[in-house]
């Protein structure tokens, strides 16, 4: 009899998955309970899930990480571009969302993603 363990599941699960048939017909060809395989997907879901919950840090940006904020134009600009609200939608890995609701021009966002103030005139 061997004890099972998540990672003995994995490998078992891989096994099936791979095989083509049914859980009935995997289960009845390794005399394993069906209802202990069923289980163990269920285990192995919920373990897949809890390490999707886990919170992760917020991932600072510099300045120099987004080069098209920091580099010096090679033209002169007459005009700031201005982006629409559609345009401009950050998301970061941990889920936060950072998404300009109004016209917003470089300047504006530079200041959003190096988190410093934004000097009012």
């Amino acid at each position: 009899m061997v004890y099972w363990t998540l990672d003995y599941f994995k490998h078992l699960y891989n096994e099936y998955a791979s095989s083509g048939v049914s859980v009935r017909e995997f289960c009845r060809e390794r005399g394993i309970q069906e209802n202990r395989f069923y289980y163990w997907i269920k285990t192995l879901k919920v373990q897949a899930v809890s390490s999707l919950d886990t919170p992760r840090e917020f991932i600072p940006i510099s300045p120099g990480a987004v080069s098209c904020l920091t580099g010096s134009p090679v033209e002169p600009i007459m005009k700031k571009p201005v982006f629409k609200p559609q345009d401009i939608k950050i998301t970061y890995s941990n889920g936060v969302i950072l998404q300009l609701e109004s016209v917003c021009d470089l300047e504006i966002l530079k200041h959003l993603l190096t988190l410093k103030p934004y000097p009012h005139v």
